[in-house]
């Protein structure tokens, strides 16, 4: 361990949030390991939990978690939350009064005012920051002019004033670099993964599955498959925050396709505006049947679609990382992921799945036929897989090189001075 330092974390949602996709999982794994490491760590995030709930520590109130400090503050609107607009004035206050008090600040995500606040009061006390963008930097889907503008007035200031920037592939450093930032100001950290939530997944099977516990709808019946009167067909799922980029759409349209005519999808995870034209697809090809829309997953749950299924699909365009991917894996699943950016980046350098281009349905249905049919290759990419994620990707092994970016960090502001 480096010298033991004070961190605070600043989160719009943190563990819990799932249905806003991977930086609660990652803030809280990160968090978790570097106190671990012997650091004092502070988190302060929003009640944001998804459409309709709330954290159940709404409010100014001080919570402590496996050694983690967290504050929860009070959003205004979470329906706005959900929209990614958070209206939280307590965390603005604590956060420009308590600035100064830590050694450094990681700012996770971007483009949210709890980061603006918190890089501004760290800029006027001289206190550095890390920002950690995890996919959110580009202009990209929703509200593209109102992001402009906020970038002119804020957000371009947040990311030009920090002392380093998190990046979780080469993709997302080609994207700090055209924000203006030089390479020696970014760092290459990928996402981690809690090992410990995939301990006993390694039979895969219906007796298995009923073991490891997932909750019976009331009649019985324990697999995702007997829920939704799926019997010996070929499955295939899609879990993430499903927003246009996600690609659902096209997914939908594969499941048409040769090689996957008896094939059923079902699509997990909180809908943000992808879902429609999904919906619209599978009516317009009279494949409703195969097409099951189950909603957001939290904690453990949300493994279930990725264990049971043949295959996973990731094809979404910009996707920086892909947490989705490996945490297929290791459940035992193959994975198709779309080779544009960060996910096909680490999967297909690696050869720990399958990459398509992403938007094209023929593409895509030729590969997931190719897994289905072909499972010896399918089952030694994923033992490929699970090796290189135990190897690479502990949360362990991810804050001892975080550390190492700190402390390079602040050794080159005392040398600076």
């Amino acid at each position: 361990m480096s010298n033991a330092r004070r961190v605070l974390h600043v989160v719009p949602y943190f563990e819990g949030a799932d249905a806003y996709g991977g930086i609660p999982r990652v803030a809280a794994g990160l968090t978790r390991a570097l106190v671990d490491r012997g650091h004092e760590i502070t988190v302060c995030t929003t009640d944001a939990r998804d459409a309709r709930r709330r954290h159940p520590g709404s409010g100014h109130v001080l919570l402590s978690h496996a050694g983690v400090r967290t504050l929860v503050f009070r959003n205004l609107h979470n329906r706005l939350a959900f929209d990614q607009v958070f209206l939280a004035p307590g965390a603005w206050l604590w956060l420009t009064r308590h600035v100064q008090d830590f050694d450094l600040l990681h700012l996770h995500g971007h483009r949210h005012l709890c980061n603006e606040v918190a890089a501004s009061a760290a800029r006027a006390a001289g206190v550095p920051y890390v920002l950690h963008a995890n996919g959110t930097l580009p202009r990209i889907e929703r509200r593209q002019r109102l992001k402009v503008i906020y970038d002119r007035l804020v957000a371009d200031a947040t990311v030009h004033g920090c002392a380093r920037a998190l990046a979780v592939s080469a993709a997302e450093e080609a994207q700090y670099c055209a924000a203006g930032l030089d390479n020696g100001r970014i760092a290459l950290l990928p996402n981690g993964v809690d090992l410990a939530e995939f301990e006993g997944l390694a039979n895969r099977g219906e007796a298995a599955t009923a073991r490891r516990g997932w909750r019976s709808d009331g009649n019985g019946r324990h697999t995702l498959r007997e829920r939704l009167g799926i019997d010996g067909a070929p499955l295939v799922a899609f879990l993430g925050k499903a927003t246009p980029r996600k690609e659902v759409a096209t997914l939908v349209d594969a499941l048409d396709r040769d090689g996957l005519h008896s094939a059923h999808l079902v699509v997990a995870g909180s809908d943000m505006g992808g879902l429609a034209a999904a919906r619209s697809r599978a009516r317009a090809l009279r494949i409703e049947g195969r097409v099951h829309f189950i909603g957001p997953l939290e904690g453990r749950a949300r493994l279930q679609p990725l264990h049971e299924a043949d295959v996973v699909a990731y094809p979404g365009q910009d996707e920086i990382f892909g947490l989705v991917a490996f945490e297929a894996l290791l459940c035992g699943t193959p994975v198709v992921v779309a080779d544009d950016s960060g996910c096909g980046e680490w999967i297909g350098g690696q050869g720990l799945g399958e990459t398509v281009p992403p938007g094209d349905p023929g593409a895509l249905a030729d590969r997931l036929a190719r897994v289905l049919r072909d499972r010896r290759s399918a089952a030694a990419q994923v033992r490929r897989g699970q090796r290189w994620i135990r190897e690479n990707l502990t949360w362990s092994r991810l804050a001892a090189e975080l550390e190492q970016v700190y402390e390079g960090m602040l050794e080159s502001l005392v040398v600076g001075r």
